[in-house]
């Protein structure tokens, strides 16, 4: 995400960068170009910072949730789920 701003600051883009397109173009960078299993979740909880929930199926989106929570949350569905073994086959 951070190489994703450096590139953006460094040559520019045209048109308006949101968290939320910042997440789906680090999003496509790791999972859609590179071809690798993996999920969204990442993306957008570092590109858009504090509480959110994240929608993960289609129509996909991420919203601020109005609290503040000291320290780190990490919330587990609790869906075994084996991205590595995805590549295989």
């Amino acid at each position: 995400m951070a190489w994703i701003q450096f590139l953006i600051a460094a040559f520019g883009i045209n048109r308006p960068v949101s968290q939320e397109y910042l997440a789906e173009l680090g999003y496509r960078a790791e999972i859609l170009e590179h071809k690798e299993p993996g999920g969204m979740m990442n993306h957008f909880s570092i590109s858009m910072g504090g509480l959110v929930y994240i929608q993960t199926k289609p129509p996909f989106k991420c919203s601020h949730i109005g609290s503040q929570l000291e320290g780190m949350v990490t919330g587990v569905s609790g869906v075994p789920k084996e991205t590595v073994g995805l590549r295989e086959g």
